[in-house]
């Protein structure tokens, strides 16, 4: 197991995070975007995805802070009671925003309408998201 905990933040870019989840449904039904870890050292953990919101100024170097709210609702058996370094939960978190952003650009591509002059798009924010 401490080998599959070795990680490595650059290999969850957003061309790469989508091998390493999958949407899934709430197992508690209470109509939450839920997602379950599928690779990495991560993998058979289940979370729902909460609120998600941009920082309104942008960094000293031109990056733009996203704060976003989880709650891990699915932990396999051989993670609970084990203790987790504070680096292995900021890698968590890192890959949670990755796969949060991934989802949220995935989705607004599909809900992406051509108007009537071919140039300008808009979008219907009335559709859920996931």
């Amino acid at each position: 197991m401490e080998e599959q905990m070795e990680t490595n933040l650059e290999k969850w870019n957003l061309e790469e995070i989508n091998k390493y989840y999958k949407i899934t449904t709430d197992p508690e039904e209470k109509n939450r975007a839920c997602v379950f870890i599928e690779r990495g050292p991560f993998a058979g953990i289940t979370v729902s995805l909460g609120k998600f919101q941009l920082s309104d100024k942008d960094n000293k170097d031109g990056l733009v802070k996203a704060r976003f709210e989880y709650e891990m609702i699915g932990i396999p058996p051989d993670f609970e009671g084990k203790d987790f370094s504070d680096e292995q939960g900021e890698e968590l978190e890192y890959m949670l925003g990755q796969i949060y952003i991934h989802i949220l650009n995935e989705e607004l591509e599909k809900q992406k309408e051509e108007s009537e002059d071919g140039k300008n798009r808009k979008y219907d924010f009335t559709k859920p998201v996931v």
